[in-house]
């Protein structure tokens, strides 16, 4: 199902770039970009596949509930329960690729749609970092290659589809208006590349990067109502994420009981490159001409962030193990102060996780691991208060609003500052998402 209303598509990721993917990896906050080598490595860095040994199938949940606020209103994450499957294997190659070539899969499913946008008017406050992250299927299957003994590099394939076509719609025989639709689903296709280079035994690091990711929707009608030609062309692109660079250390101590296995990652989120996140909508109408909507633009800023986070091996039994886990990530905003027409709000997340994993011996000649984490992210609390523009003073639109009505002695109704955007006087927001997930792998 594909969804799309109003005017606005805000700029957002996938589900793995916020939450995690895999109950392992988001227990230790996603901080896995140098350790990974499981399927879930499609995502963090697909180079960590060449160092995988063995099969390994998955199958899990994740869910979210959101308490996110703006101006005291509830601002829920829509699609809070999604599916993650996935798979990691050695290519089965002979000769000199042999045992060098590893492929994987990662998938999160949504339950009754395959992809929903929901697009919002340049007024309407929201959350943008949040909003639609949940509402896409991701798929990314990968291949990766071990060039050295200690080097690997990978590819993963960020795979989704967009819409484009036309309507045109003519009076028919009969007068009544006649609609012809001619839309098709095309491919969309953006890389996650990474190098992992392990220096020195229990020593690791990844570069990662992820090119930028977005869901073309494009639709042109052409309509003739009475013998005059009405044209309308509208051009988004939905669920965009940035170019994002990440570079990852991992250490791990030792084997068995009192293992320890740590990451740090650093991530830059380009948002800077990106350009409005809004609709753009051109229009044809008889005895006016041609029209095109002059929305306003939002000057994204950067994002960086750190994770970090441990795995401890507390029991490893023969026929039973147990991991704990847990992380911290902080991330800053690539939202601008809203002093003008837009009501975006966001302010600094901070990511805390706590997990496990159990090993829970054998069934025939597989092993089975259970993994649970919870997590709860926070947005910090910000305020933004409106800037109302002075008579005959000049400026952008998400510089300043304007009084609406001018003073007239006559209408007392009109006396002081008529501003009917929701966001005036202070647009001010926060609040935070708990989110958990169960992963069931099997080691064949």
């Amino acid at each position: 199902m594909l969804a799309l209303t109003t005017l606005v598509t805000p700029a957002h990721a996938n589900v793995a770039d916020l939450f995690g993917l895999g109950a392992a990896a988001s227990g230790r906050a996603g901080a896995v970009a140098a350790t990974t080598t499981d399927w879930s490595a499609s995502h963090y860095d697909p180079a960590g596949l060449a160092f995988g040994r063995g099969y390994h199938v998955a199958l899990g949940v994740q869910a979210t509930a959101s308490r996110l606020s703006i101006n005291d209103v509830d601002r829920p994450v829509t699609e809070p329960l999604g599916v993650t499957a996935g798979a990691s294997l050695p290519a089965p190659l002979y000769g000199p690729l042999e045992g060098k070539v590893s492929i994987g899969l990662a998938l999160y499913l949504l339950p009754t749609r395959v992809l929903r946008v929901i697009a919002r008017l340049p007024s309407q406050p929201f959350f943008p970092y949040y909003d639609n992250r949940t509402q896409r299927l991701v798929a990314l299957p990968a291949v990766a290659v071990r060039v050295h003994p200690k080097v690997g590099i990978g590819l993963a394939f960020n795979f989704l589809a967009g819409v484009a076509g036309g309507v045109r719609t003519d009076s028919g025989s009969t007068r009544a208006l006649e609609p012809r639709v001619d839309e098709e689903v095309f491919a969309t296709v953006k890389l996650n590349g990474g190098v992992r280079f392990d220096p020195r035994p229990g020593w690791s690091t990844a570069l990662v990067f992820r090119q930028a990711f977005s869901v073309p929707f494009k639709a042109d009608t052409q309509n003739k109502v009475a013998g005059d030609r009405i044209d309308l062309a509208i051009d988004a692109e939905g669920l965009v994420t940035p170019h994002t660079l990440v570079a990852g250390l991992g250490w791990t101590s030792g084997g068995g009981k009192g293992q320890v296995q740590a990451g740090l990652d650093l991530s830059w989120a380009m948002w800077s490159r990106l350009g409005s996140p809004f609709v753009k909508v051109t229009s044809r109408i008889p005895f006016v001409g041609p029209l095109e909507g002059k929305l306003p633009a939002v000057e994204y800023k950067d994002a960086f962030g750190v994770r970090a986070g441990v795995d401890v091996t507390a029991l490893d039994g023969r026929d039973f193990g147990l991991v704990v886990r847990g992380g911290l990530g902080v991330e800053t905003s690539p939202v601008p102060a809203q002093r003008g027409v837009t009501n975006l709000v966001d302010g600094t997340k901070v990511a805390m996780a706590l997990g496990t994993g159990l090993r829970l011996g054998r069934v025939g000649k597989h092993a089975i691991t259970v993994d649970a984490h919870v997590g709860l992210h926070l947005v910090t609390h910000v305020s933004y208060d409106k800037r109302v523009f002075a008579p005959g003073e000049t400026g952008a639109p998400t510089d300043g609003l304007r009084d609406e009505l001018p003073d007239m002695a006559s209408d007392p109704s009109t006396l002081g500052t008529q501003v009917s955007n929701p966001g005036y006087p202070t647009l001010e927001g926060g609040g935070g998402i708990l989110a958990g997930s169960l992963t069931l792998g099997v080691e064949l």
